[in-house]
Formats: C-alpha cells, structure tokens, sequence
C-alpha cells in the first residue's frame, strides 16, 4: 500500500491512474511544500471526497491527461489527498478550507500561502489554460506577490451524499489571498 493513499482504490469509481499516481508527492502538505521548493517548483493541491462525482471525474478525466501530466511534471509537484485521511483532514484545518468546498484544485506557493484555488471539476483543457497563464505570468523566485486574475466564477457547495449542489457566483479578489478569507484568485 502506497503511504499516501488514504482511500483505496476499490472506493473510487476511477482511480488515480498510475502515471499521476507516480508523481503524487508523499508526505503532509508541510513536506510537499518542501520537495517543491528545492525543486524550484509551484505545488499543486488536489482535496478530493469520495463522495462526490467531480472527485472521481478529476481522476478519470483531468488526472489522466497527457498535457496536464507533462505541465504537472515540468513545473508543480502534484499533492493529492482524500479529505478522510489524516493529511487531508490537516489541510482543511490549515488552510480553513470547508468540506463542502470539495473537490478543491489549488496553487500553494514557497511560502505556503494558498495562490489560487478552484472547487469542482475542472477539465484538461481549463485546467491547462489556467496553468500555463500562471506560469507565464509568475516566478516562483520573484520578490512580488503572485500575480492572479480575477474573475466571477460558479463555485459549488456540496448539498447532499450524491454530489447534488447549488451554485452560487463567487467574487474574486486579485490580491493572491490578501483579502477576506475565501476571496483568492481561481482557476479559469
């Protein structure tokens, strides 16, 4: 059994497939942060639930994908954990992240603030878009704060075991996490 795998893969409907399972850093998000940094490299943070769909989509559709791979490889070290693991359920609690939240996609930067943030499902291609204007706009090393666009995006609350929600419009704050709480910049 893998050290970071918390749920197996019987409970997931579609599991991790083994190439994004290679590169899931082991570890709390402590020592993620840590291998990123010597990398010289973002890290990519994937909170996800098994009980809800657009958990088990990232991993059939987004996690699988060739380009997210490679971007996943060349430029983050990738961070997946289930929310019920003891790793997972210390990230909710550090970064003040609600259950209901979940699945949540977010950049942590070298000094642990978290960047940028997405709940729900996102697909390669978003996902890929949203990467790589981060990347050309950001460098790890800069002295700045990181830059982030903002946006009005649908952010999913989770209502029931069935991954039914509501929908609700988000405003987004530029500011890289300087504003209120749960106003950050997101994906897309």
């Amino acid at each position: 059994r893998d050290t970071w795998k918390d749920v197996p893969d019987s409970e997931w409907m579609f599991p991790l497939g083994d190439d994004a399972k290679r590169i899931n850093c082991g570890g709390e998000v402590a020592y993620a942060r840590q291998v990123a940094k010597a990398q010289g490299k973002w890290l990519l943070v994937n909170l996800q639930t098994v009980d809800i769909f657009d958990s088990h989509r990232l991993n059939r559709d987004t996690w699988k994908d060739e380009t997210v791979l490679s971007l996943l490889e060349s430029s983050f070290v990738f961070w997946q954990r289930a929310d019920t693991s003891t790793q997972g359920a210390n990230f909710l609690r550090l970064y003040g992240v609600s259950p209901d939240a979940l699945p949540l996609v977010a950049i942590v930067g070298p000094t642990g603030a978290k960047i940028l943030e997405r709940t729900g499902f996102i697909t390669p291609s978003e996902l890929c878009a949203a990467l790589v204007e981060f990347l050309e706009a950001n460098e790890l090393d800069s002295a700045e704060a990181p830059k982030v666009r903002a946006s009005r995006r649908p952010v999913r609350r989770r209502s029931d075991e069935y991954g039914d929600s509501d929908v609700e419009e988000a405003a987004v704050h530029p500011s890289g996490g300087q504003g209120p709480p749960g106003q950050l910049g997101q994906f897309g």
